[in-house]
């Protein structure tokens, strides 16, 4: 007895687009975790390098935040040479300078 396209095995089973519920009770778990221990992440951030820190902060946002698409614009923008100079020395900064950087006043 073959099934029709559109219809399983089971008619009276879960509805499209609901959760399953084993999958819900692991998010539910998994965000207690992560709520009870947020001063203990936040330390472990604070002791990481400034590149190091803002690589497991992409990492992690990937779980939290929707991805985005490439969206590509053709602009013809002439940087000029003091654009070109502060570039240049964001670059050659170190850890430290970088964090003085991004400290709030």
């Amino acid at each position: 007895m073959p099934f029709h396209k559109g219809q399983s095995g089971n008619p009276s089973g879960r509805t499209k687009g609901v959760s399953n519920k084993n999958t819900s009770n692991i998010k539910d778990a998994f965000q207690k975790l992560l709520e009870n221990n947020l001063d203990k992440l936040q330390e472990d951030l604070d002791e990481l390098k400034s590149l190091d820190r803002l690589k497991m902060m992409e990492s992690l946002a990937s779980y939290f935040l929707p991805k985005l698409r490439n969206t590509n614009i053709d602009a013809n923008i002439q940087s000029n040479d003091v654009q070109q100079e502060l570039i240049q020395k964001i670059y050659e900064m170190n850890d430290d300078e970088i964090d003085k950087l991004c400290e709030d006043d």
